[in-house]
């Protein structure tokens, strides 16, 4: 079974605390299968947990917290994913640049997840793209724009650095995608 650490699940919870209440934390947790929702009220940072609570959980906030909106969704992931890397690393991207960053992508992405293969496949000056193979929690729509916004948040810590990012699937069954990102 693939798994995914806890310290992104940490940071959902929190932040849908801060940001959303108690109470759509509740609602989000209800939402959730029954079989997943012990592992998203007990996860620790260090853990590692089944994969499909990663979309499991993005669906039950999308519906359950931000109403069905990806306009509110959007900021969501954005902050629980810079929750979820560390402080040092934060700071670093600060203080260097996207071209820096993107290829560091591929390890935080490894260190998150025990399946599937992150790669860099082309990086130059203000755009890269990256590849993400053998995942198949990526035929999901949601699961893909969600990743696309990981991405985009990561590689924007960099100095700030307004970053656009398109994620497109690979062929049917879809268990891949090249994430195209370019920054200014």
């Amino acid at each position: 079974m693939p798994l995914a650490k806890g310290v992104l699940f940490v940071a959902m919870r929190e932040h849908l605390r801060l940001e959303f209440g108690d109470a759509a934390l509740s609602r989000v947790v209800q939402g959730l299968p029954g079989d997943l929702r012990d592992p998203f009220r007990s996860a620790i940072p260090s853990g590692w947990y089944p994969e499909e609570l990663v979309p499991a959980v993005v669906e039950s906030v999308f519906l359950h917290a931000c109403a069905g909106s990806a306009e509110r969704l959007r900021p969501f992931v954005q902050e629980a994913t810079r929750d979820s890397i560390g402080p040092a690393f934060r700071l670093l991207a600060r203080m260097t640049s996207p071209e820096f960053v993107v290829p560091l992508v591929p390890r935080l992405w490894s260190g998150q997840h025990d399946t599937g293969e992150a790669r860099l496949l082309v990086r130059h000056r203000g755009r890269a793209s990256l590849e993400l193979r053998r995942f198949p929690q990526l035929r999901d729509a949601r699961y893909r724009d969600v990743v696309a916004v990981l991405v985009e948040t990561v590689v924007g810590l960099a100095g700030g650095a307004k970053v656009q990012v398109q994620c497109t699937p690979g062929a049917e069954p879809i268990e891949s995608v090249r994430i195209d990102a370019a920054w200014a």
